[in-house]
């Protein structure tokens, strides 16, 4: 994806795959996740990076990756992200466990972030569960992009994030 164009909060981007050239380029509007502030946690540095890649693709500019799920509760309470994408399968914390720790609040700076959970098995009656308890979304293993800023939006349209208040003068 390679941006062409910028338009206030949003940016056309061109998407570019096999078969498609730049005579029949498919473009679509999109919004402007930059100033957007995102969690990855996942203990597997391979999806770290997958995360990073299509994030970057994306035009986050402020990623943060923990391998540890430990790691990211430490983070979250010195920082306030938009939007946490964590792993449901980890160990020691699993990523439902560090939902829950994060919407107890506590020392967490925004108990109430989005989370967007990321399984390789969409048992039903699981996704179901954690969206009762107040999951923002899933992401089903493997991620295209496309998907992932389809959530992304979500989450956030949804009600459930807004970016953070930038301090003055940062």
């Amino acid at each position: 994806m390679q941006p062409a164009t910028r338009t206030g909060a949003a940016t056309r981007l061109l998407l570019s795959s096999p078969g498609i050239t730049s005579r029949n380029a498919a473009v679509m509007l999109v919004r402007d996740l930059s100033n957007l502030s995102i969690f990855v946690v996942d203990d597997n540095r391979q999806m770290l990076n997958l995360f990073h890649t299509m994030l970057s693709a994306l035009k986050v500019r402020n990623i943060k990756l923990f391998l540890d799920p430990a790691d990211a509760l430490d983070a979250l309470r010195m920082s306030a992200p938009d939007l946490v994408i964590t792993d449901w399968n980890m160990s020691p914390l699993t990523g439902m466990e560090l939902f829950h720790r994060i919407r107890k609040g506590g020392e967490i700076l925004r108990p109430d972030v989005p989370v967007l959970i990321v399984t390789g098995y969409a048992e039903i009656d699981k996704v179901m569960e954690a969206k009762r308890e107040g999951v923002s979304g899933f992401l089903t293993k493997p991620v295209s992009a496309k998907l992932l800023y389809e959530r992304i939006v979500l989450a956030i349209d949804d009600g459930h994030a807004s970016p953070a208040p930038q301090a003055a003068g940062t």
